[in-house]
């Protein structure tokens, strides 16, 4: 399954570093997945999941089984009840913690793989391995962190790793061909064809099938570029369900700190 939670992440040189895809692509395993009560109550809660017609894919056995992706953000709050199972990941950002004190991280690493156990909610693909890659620092910004200091160090681990996926759900006010390719942003496979394979830039749809005003759009990542579900632009009235970090609940709406400068 390639269909992951969006925050917004697409695009409205020369090459600086040497890169290669971190994909590790195998057939996944599939299992048909049983529809208990519980269950049902628990896919109905994430409006997101009807909205992709997720449970045509579990029918098929898509569900995650054996796919193991990186949730490339603001780290992810390994404790909550939701994401107990989440690998410990690494920070590239040189702060030493992979505890998210944004609560973006852990916001899109629920609505990944939230657990499907009668409780709550669950993920997209529940059962996928999710390791938290925080590239983040505190306020929820690069600082003065370059994609020629980060990126070839994150392939590197996602290679070590086994990662397939790396997914990119985090927005910012400007576009990828603003920058060179020392920028670091979701559409940096611009600059680095070799990145392509393996790397998703997600950007965001509202219940209603419109854009929220929050989200990037994927113009020229579009090959690299998924949309999933996010929740509108009025979180009061068209938010989805997901994981609050360092609290152990659940919330609606987009995570705060949305876009990443």
């Amino acid at each position: 399954m390639t269909i992951l939670s969006a925050c917004g992440g697409g695009s409205s040189g020369s090459k600086e570093v040497s890169v290669s895809s971190p994909a590790v692509f195998a057939e996944p395993e599939r299992v048909a997945l049983e529809f208990g009560p519980s269950y049902v109550t628990e896919y109905e809660r994430q409006s997101g999941l009807a909205q992709v017609q997720a449970a045509s894919a579990y029918d098929e056995g898509y569900a995650g089984f054996h796919v193991k992706l990186a949730v490339v953000d603001t780290g992810v709050d390994g404790s909550h009840a939701e994401l107990d199972s989440i690998s410990a990941g690494h920070d590239f950002h040189g702060s030493n913690s992979l505890l998210d004190p944004d609560g973006h991280g852990t916001h899109v690493a629920s609505l990944i793989a939230g657990k499907r156990d009668g409780i709550g909610m669950h993920g997209i693909a529940p059962y996928a391995d999710v390791t938290s890659y925080r590239i983040f620092d505190e306020d929820g910004t690069f600082g003065d962190k370059r994609a020629s200091q980060v990126i070839p160090e994150l392939v590197s681990y996602a290679k070590a790793d086994d990662v397939m996926l790396l997914n990119n759900s985090w927005s910012s006010p400007y576009e990828i061909t603003d920058f060179d390719a020392s920028g670091v942003r979701a559409g940096l496979p611009y600059h680095y064809d070799e990145l392509k394979k393996g790397w998703l830039a997600v950007v965001s749809v509202a219940p209603d099938g419109t854009e929220p005003d929050y989200t990037n759009r994927c113009g020229v990542a579009r090959e690299w570029c998924i949309t999933a579900p996010g929740g509108g632009t009025d979180v009061s009235r068209d938010g989805v369900y997901m994981a609050q970090n360092q609290v152990g609940d659940m919330r609606t709406g987009p995570a705060p700190q949305c876009q990443h400068q």
